[in-house]
């Protein structure tokens, strides 16, 4: 089982898979599976809905029917400025939807 990210209704930030859109110019979200991973310039979050390594939740052993190990993955997010941009004052809004997929 994975979790996919997919963006909301602001969409991606610039075209770019890993920066989901805000409702202020020049402001984005990253995400990532831990602190380091969620950081503005490294994120290991997609919000392309793309089942990706780093977000697999379970599997099952190799070698027979055991029980299924579980993984757990906190999610961690990073409000981001960018730079070539203006910072505009006022209320931010963002979403995004979180899909699990069975592969």
């Amino acid at each position: 089982m994975y979790l996919t990210f997919v963006p909301g209704s602001k969409g991606m930030y610039g075209n770019d898979n890993k920066k989901l859109a805000t409702s202020l110019s020049g402001i984005y979200i990253t995400g990532g599976s831990s602190a380091d991973k969620a950081a503005c310039m490294s994120s290991n979050m997609q919000f392309d809905n793309q089942t990706l390594k780093d977000w697999l939740l379970t599997f099952l052993k190799s070698g027979g029917p055991d029980a299924p190990t579980t993984t757990t993955r906190a999610l961690y997010f990073s409000l981001c400025h960018d730079t070539s941009q203006p910072i505009s004052a006022g209320n931010m809004t963002s979403d995004m939807g979180i899909n699990l997929v069975l592969k």
